[in-house]
């Protein structure tokens, strides 16, 4: 499973191997992946290094920043 929250929505989509899709996250969207299986993997494709700085880390710190209007 995976769990995204912005400012607009609050979805969850369920991934498995025969369907064979992907989601595209868009930026401000917190996320939260729950593998189904233990040997589960997942394959991040981005258009940017990943810098840790640029990334909110504290879901409290997410939701005070980018949902305080929906909140």
């Amino acid at each position: 499973w995976i769990d995204c929250t912005n400012k607009i929505d609050k979805k969850s989509f369920k991934i498995s191997k025969k369907d064979s899709k992907g989601i595209l996250i868009q930026s401000k969207t917190w996320n939260t992946i729950k593998p189904l299986t233990k040997s589960c993997q997942i394959l991040c494709l981005c258009s940017m290094k990943y810098l840790k700085n640029d990334y909110i880390h504290d879901y409290s710190i997410f939701k005070q920043n980018y949902l305080k209007w929906i909140y």
